[in-house]
Order: C-alpha cells, then structure tokens, then sequence
C-alpha cells in the first residue's frame, strides 16, 4: 500500500505551519516584534503630538494700519505704535515679522519687516491675489507621488534587511537538521 504524495498546496500549508509554530514559539522573535510595535506605535503618537503643538507666528503690527488689513486671526498679534518699536521687537525675536506704514515706498501702503528672510506667511497673509479657476487641473501632485514611492521603498528595504536575516537563519537550521 502506498500512500499519495502529498499536494503543492498541501506541502507548502505543511511547511509554512510549521516555521510560523517555531517562530511564534521563539522568544526572540516575540521580544524583536513587540519592539518594531512599540516603534511604530511611539512615532504615529509623537508625530501627532508634535504636529498638534504649532504655535501661531507672532507678528507685531502698527496701529495706524490695522484696519486695513485683512483678517489676522492665525497670527499672534502684538500691537505698536511706531515702525521704531516694530523693528526693536522683530530684533530682539519677540516677534517673527512686523507689518508697518509705508506709503512712500509701497503701493499697499504697508510694509512687511523680517529679521534674516522674508516672513512668508505673513507675506500670503496681506498680499492680494486673484480668483484662479483651473480648466485642466493635474490629478496627483508629482512631488507627492515620488515621496510616497520613496518611502514605500523605504519601508519595503527596512524589512528586507530586519527580517532577511530572520529567515537566512531558518534556512540555515532547517538545512542543519
């Protein structure tokens, strides 16, 4: 009597129990898992408690040009009377940008102060822009989608490397016995 040989699905169901059976009984394995698990749970709650911590960037702003700004609610505004004391303040790092009265110079009337750079979103904040309509907009940011494929490759070549030696290591056993 003979018995039949057994299935490729058989033989690999077979085999892969069994490798998944010794390494759920392997210590080390369980110990190196709860640490990845850790890892990954502490960098999704710090990420988020970093993000969530954004202070507004403060910005002094001259009185006699306050009514004509539009609004100024997601900046830190502190209030001044002259330019002098608006360029003291961004000096001294009290305040990122200061916004002043300049009709000579600017069309706007006003004047936007930064200490090493142009302060950027106060600089959004109080520039007149255009509607814009769109008549072919692009589906995917280009950028967005190379960063993503990037750290897709990434994440696929950490595990390469975490758990390629895991299973050279099995290889090997299973090849000593």
């Amino acid at each position: 009597m003979s018995t039949a040989a057994p299935t490729f699905l058989q033989s690999t169901l077979l085999v892969s129990n069994r490798e998944i059976t010794v390494r759920l009984r392997s210590k080390a394995f369980r110990i190196s898992t709860g640490i990845l698990l850790l890892g990954v749970l502490a960098s999704i709650v710090i990420g988020s408690i970093v993000s969530a911590n954004t202070q507004p960037t403060k910005v002094a702003v001259q009185r006699s040009v306050i009514n004509a700004l539009p609004d100024l609610r997601q900046f830190a505004v502190t209030n001044v009377n002259t330019r002098v004391e608006a360029e003291k303040l961004v000096r001294s790092g009290a305040v990122e940008a200061a916004i002043v009265s300049n009709s000579t110079v600017s069309k706007l009337g006003i004047t936007v102060i930064g200490l090493h750079s142009s302060p950027a979103a106060v600089v959004a904040a109080v520039s007149v822009a255009p509607d814009v309509t769109l008549l072919d907009a692009p589906k995917q940011n280009p950028l967005l989608i190379y960063l993503v494929s990037l750290g897709f490759g990434l994440v696929f070549f950490l595990s390469a490397v975490t758990f390629g030696s895991t299973i050279a290591q099995s290889v090997v056993e299973e090849k000593a016995t």
